[in-house]
């Protein structure tokens, strides 16, 4: 994963373009006014700074499952096109996904949850 200070220099870390868009992502709420600091990715490579991790899917199918992949390329592709997806996308890397991944596990739901996420991939798979 790629921090912030690896684009500064207007240049991917991983392909050395200088194409990157760069977005302004909300940090948090001080005395009553936003912080923000940008995200970056590479339009030639698509790496970007961000957080990467499917916390909730991770933790039902394992680290390296095919399923990850493709709820991650629907995440890129659909999600983070359009200003709903992004929230949505936002406020689950702001910490919703981890407290959702350790609360199934803590209720044991996981057989449930995984039975959830399979009709997703499926539906995604057949796009």
């Amino acid at each position: 994963m790629y921090s912030r200070e690896d684009f500064e220099e207007g240049k991917c870390p991983k392909c050395g373009s200088n194409d990157l868009d760069e977005s302004l992502t909300t940090m948090g709420l001080i005395n009553a006014a936003f912080l923000f600091d940008s995200d970056y990715s590479c339009n030639k490579c698509g790496v970007s700074n961000e957080d990467n991790e499917c916390y909730v899917a991770t933790h039902v199918y394992g680290e390296n499952a095919p399923e990850l992949d493709t709820l991650r390329n629907f995440r890129d592709d659909v999600l983070k096109k359009n200003v709903v997806g992004r929230a949505l996308v936002d406020f689950y890397y702001s910490g919703a996904g981890k407290s959702a991944a350790k609360m199934i596990e803590k209720v044991r739901a996981t057989p449930v949850v995984r039975r959830g996420l399979d009709v997703i991939v499926r539906t995604l798979d057949k796009r």
